[in-house]
């Protein structure tokens, strides 16, 4: 009895890592899914804005608070706030130097 449990054991085994091997994709260099848009840093003053908010959303998550949850959203709104006005800052950069330097136009398009 413990010789068919174990070369069915086998086979199986051989049959699972043979799927795994084909059908399970393997990554091995993290930056080629990194996007594209992350390059950019963000200045600090963002940084402790976005890091704000995903601690009342942790909190709120936590507690289920209504208050915390009106804070969270405020929070939110202010690092929207924040990110569109330094997009809208670089689009009025590029539009300036657009004569100058055609090569910094084409990278964002």
């Amino acid at each position: 009895m413990e010789g068919i449990n174990i070369t069915t054991w086998n086979v199986f085994k051989c049959e699972l890592q043979e799927s795994i091997n084909t059908f399970i994709p393997t990554i091995r260099n993290f930056n080629s899914i990194k996007k594209e848009s992350w390059t950019i840093p963000l200045n600090p003053q963002v940084r402790t804005k976005i890091s704000k908010k995903h601690r009342l959303w942790t909190r709120y998550m936590e507690t289920r608070d209504i208050k915390i949850f009106s804070k969270y959203k405020s929070a939110r709104n202010a690092v929207c706030r924040e990110i569109i006005k330094i997009n809208r800052e670089q689009q009025q950069e590029v539009a300036a130097q657009c004569k100058e330097n055609l090569k910094n136009f084409l990278e964002i398009h």
